[in-house]
């Protein structure tokens, strides 16, 4: 997904000139990086999970795991990220399956389907 700086600038309130300087302090180069979505595969590792979102000022880091994932891993996982995670940056996770209802991990909000983000998001943004 590409997106203008002007679509990002509408999108999340941000000047011009604060985008730009993250594109190069991202230094990729494009307009990826502006890109409120940046996509990161399986196997990222935890600290440039905890790296990226700091870079990009991130509100929000969200994962999804499919329900084949073994359930301690996901929950260890995310115990281990909210650890790194500044305590400002919200951590969700969208899990197939109710690991996260049978094992809970402080501070990380749980959706059972994508659908459930929408309204969570409009629910932090009213919030400010």
């Amino acid at each position: 997904i590409t997106l203008s700086i002007a679509a990002v600038e509408r999108d999340t309130g941000l000047s011009k000139d604060t985008l730009r300087i993250w594109e190069r302090r991202c230094g990729l180069g494009c307009r990826r990086c502006l890109d409120p979505r940046v996509s990161f595969g399986a196997q990222t590792p935890l600290c440039d999970l905890v790296l990226a979102a700091g870079a990009l000022r991130s509100n929000i880091v969200a994962l999804s795991f499919s329900g084949c994932m073994n359930p301690n891993q996901v929950a260890d996982g995310l115990a281990e990220l909210r650890a790194k995670l500044s305590e400002t940056v919200a951590l969700w996770a969208c899990v197939s399956r109710p690991v996260l209802h049978h094992r809970p991990v402080p501070a990380v909000q749980a959706f059972n389907t994508l659908t459930d983000i929408p309204a969570a998001l409009r629910q932090l943004r009213r919030k400010g």
